[in-house]
């Protein structure tokens, strides 16, 4: 099954319609199960499952590494069972290590960052999430925002990633559920192409997370930063 699907339309451009095909992005349903039970229903792009399910548990606070799976299984209907050892109660969060960095690394990163994914290219109808740490990086894309922070942060612990010395680059808004996911993930620094919400800028100064909005390759917005005072 590809990535997309290719449709027949009628464009209007230029005063007057035409026939054309365009690139539609697929979405799939997914349930995730936790020890027997259902956790959540959702909807996602087709793929990296297991990606999906340790990463919404991990962010969600529930699961505290790869260590403490003891099974994972992803169905063809998209069903996800995970058994772990999981928490009853989701980790608080926690103030995050300090992570130094370089404004033109980091500008000159989330250029390449924007301008690489072809499928965003194609069907204009995915959001895409890269977690890059010394030696290695894993980039995921999803129809949600939320879902493609999942499955980098799945893969990258699935590639034993120190997330406390990772920056994650999204293509997405930073509103108050993804600041969460990123605090819960332990992950000091986060980029992203939009805007955050005040919220998000609020509990991200109260646990030490380093915001930037409005990433190019020549300017960037800094929010907040244990690093940099402003």
């Amino acid at each position: 099954m590809g990535e997309s699907v290719r449709f027949g339309i009628l464009r209007w451009e230029g005063g007057g319609a035409r026939p054309a095909e365009d690139d539609v992005v697929r979405e799939a349903p997914y349930s995730l199960w936790l020890n027997g039970t259902l956790l959540e229903r959702g909807a996602c792009s087709p793929g990296g499952w297991e990606d999906l399910a340790l990463g919404r548990l991990y962010t969600a606070g529930l699961l505290s590494g790869t260590a403490a799976v003891r099974s994972l299984s992803a169905g063809a209907d998209g069903t996800l069972r995970v058994e772990a050892e999981a928490q009853r109660i989701p980790r608080p969060f926690a103030p995050l290590p300090g992570l130094a960095w370089e404004p033109e690394i980091l500008m000159e990163a989330a250029g390449r960052f924007l301008e690489g994914s072809p499928l965003f290219h194609s069907t204009g109808g995915v959001h895409s999430a890269l977690l890059t740490w010394p030696g290695g990086q894993c980039r995921r894309e999803d129809i949600g925002r939320h879902n493609a922070v999942n499955k980098a942060v799945g893969g990258a612990l699935r590639m034993g990633a120190p997330m406390g010395e990772s920056v994650l680059y999204t293509s997405g808004r930073l509103p108050l559920s993804v600041a969460e996911q990123v605090i819960r993930a332990g992950i000091p620094v986060v980029v992203s192409r939009a805007a955050p919400t005040d919220a998000a800028v609020q509990l991200a100064a109260r646990w030490g997370l380093t915001v930037i909005g409005f990433a190019r390759r020549d300017r960037m917005n800094l929010y907040t930063s244990p690093e940099h005072s402003h």
